[in-house]
């Protein structure tokens, strides 16, 4: 007689994880597969600085403030505050130098709106 085998969630799950991870091992676990920082070495950063609100209490000028301003130095995200009370934390973002260039025009600018672009 035929048995027939009942597939649960959790069985399916434990069963595509083991084959995804024979898979990877038969290839070498991806050590070979060649990424952008592999073919011409390191990829250039540069800094800007954001206000983040995540986790905090914050008015609605302050998070809208937070979503949109962009800033090229961590001074001018300190002076680009909502108003006094904004107590935002200062996060830093690694962005490519022409993504830099054209957000701040090439040093021109130290703050940017996103909904003016």
């Amino acid at each position: 007689m035929s048995r027939m085998i009942r597939l649960t969630r959790r069985g399916f799950l434990a069963a595509f994880a083991a084959l995804g991870a024979s898979s990877l091992i038969g290839c070498g676990g991806g050590a070979g597969m060649a990424g952008p920082e592999d073919s011409t070495g390191p990829l250039e950063k540069t800094v800007m600085y954001r206000l983040s609100t995540k986790g905090q209490r914050a008015s609605n000028a302050a998070k809208a403030n937070a979503a949109n301003k962009r800033f090229a130095t961590m001074e001018a995200a300190e002076a680009g505050r909502a108003h006094p009370g904004d107590r935002a934390k200062i996060v830093q973002l690694d962005v490519s130098p022409q993504t830099w260039d054209q957000l701040f025009q090439n040093g021109a600018r130290l703050a940017v709106d996103l909904r003016s672009l």
